[in-house]
């Protein structure tokens, strides 16, 4: 009898065990479904933000694995839309898996769920490297012409959302946003630029020589060791994580310095990003020590608002504009973010330029079309001694 009795008490817990097995399978598959549905979100909302044709996107079932391939035309789209997918993965269960292959042709990486060990593979390829022969591919791949290029950088944003920001993200999408970490809307600032279609870099924060002039409490100083300098410019990196390079806030003391600017520039030089030198000194060694560590770089030529944001500095620096055409073809520009005045006379500003013949591009773009050979130095900086340039800390 006992033993009749356990058997019974056996049956039912095995009954029990595969109904709420059932149960969870049932769930399982809920819970999938909606992990692939937030999946394919993340790439309709990458391709909306990148302007790309979900049309052109190869989605490809293989058992548990999900593969994306995504075509791209700029060596700096592979960058930021890899970003933005790390970024809207944040707030799901999909989890980074391995990175498969990361070169300037194809970034490929994979992505696990805690379901049913469902794996996702996405792939961002430039459309070149698909059409020619790799070794033949030159980047980025909007045709090389001889019409002069005109990047352009506007400082300073991360202390404000709203309508001014807004206004500053309808500009042409090739104006790049410099961001200011450490701000209360430093973030904000990112994911509005970037879903407006232009790149982002690090603004990066530096002692001045001026010491009324405060770059911030989250600055780089000179008193630091290079392995705090180190760690700051990547908690930079940490936050405005979609940045593709970065150029200084004020800085006049450290871009002087070649120990403070090796210590500043060494995780560029590890994460393949390129460095802008703000040229906020005329002793500045920035652009030295970047070729030094192999970083891609470039200096600035104009500030569209310095010394003073007016129309009649509008007008000198067009005049400015059209020297630099006829001497290199080539200019970078930077203004400021602080309000609509420089905005409506950026506006005017940019209108001028392509007027002149100028052709606008992303400042990643400008920093690959420019590596200045030493006779171009010498031109470029005889020209910067007949402007009178002193410190600039903005």
């Amino acid at each position: 009898m006992s033993n009749r009795f356990f058997d019974l008490i056996l049956i039912a817990m095995i009954l029990c065990s595969c109904e709420i097995g059932k149960r969870n399978s049932v769930k399982n598959e809920q819970v999938l479904v909606q992990i692939n549905a937030a999946m394919d979100n993340i790439i309709l909302n990458t391709l909306y933000s990148m302007n790309i044709k979900a049309s052109d996107v190869q989605k490809v079932v293989v058992d548990k694995e999900i593969n994306y391939s995504i075509p791209l035309n700029e060596l700096s789209d592979l960058v930021k839309a890899d970003r933005m997918i790390q970024d809207f993965i944040k707030n799901t269960e999909i989890r980074p898996l391995a990175t498969i292959l990361n070169n300037n042709f194809v970034v490929k990486k994979s992505y696990l769920t805690p379901i049913e060990s469902q794996v996702f593979v996405v792939e961002l390829y430039l459309r070149q490297a698909r059409s020619s022969n790799l070794q033949n591919v030159v980047l980025p791949s909007t045709t090389v012409s001889n019409r002069p290029l005109l990047s352009i950088i506007i400082d300073d944003f991360g202390g404000f959302d709203g309508p001014l920001l807004d206004a500053f993200c309808e500009l042409d999408r090739s104006v790049t946003f410099a961001i200011l970490p450490g701000l209360p809307f430093s973030e904000i600032a990112m994911q509005k630029a970037i879903r407006s279609g232009r790149e982002v870099i690090v603004h990066m924060p530096m002692e001045a020589e001026n010491q009324n002039a405060n770059p911030g409490r989250n600055a780089i100083y000179s008193h630091m060791s290079s392995r705090a300098i180190y760690d700051r410019t990547r908690e930079y990196f940490s936050e405005l994580y979609m940045a593709v390079g970065a150029n200084q806030h004020m800085g006049s003391k450290i871009s002087q310095d070649r120990y403070l600017m090796r210590a500043s520039l060494r995780f560029l030089a590890e994460r393949n990003l390129f460095f802008i030198d703000s040229r906020t000194t005329p002793n500045t060694v920035a652009i030295e020590i970047a070729n030094e560590l192999g970083i891609p770089s470039a200096r600035r030529d104009l500030f569209l608002d310095a010394p003073e944001n007016s129309d009649e500095v509008l007008y000198e620096r067009l005049r400015d504009l059209q020297r630099l055409k006829d001497t290199q073809n080539r200019a970078l520009v930077i203004t400021h973010c602080f309000d609509r005045d420089r905005l409506r006379r950026l506006q005017i500003f940019i209108e001028e330029a392509q007027n002149m013949g100028f052709v606008l591009v992303p400042t990643s773009q400008y920093v690959q079309r420019s590596v200045i050979s030493q006779s171009e130095i010498g031109t470029t900086a005889s020209y910067r001694l007949r402007m009178g340039e002193s410190s600039i800390d903005i």
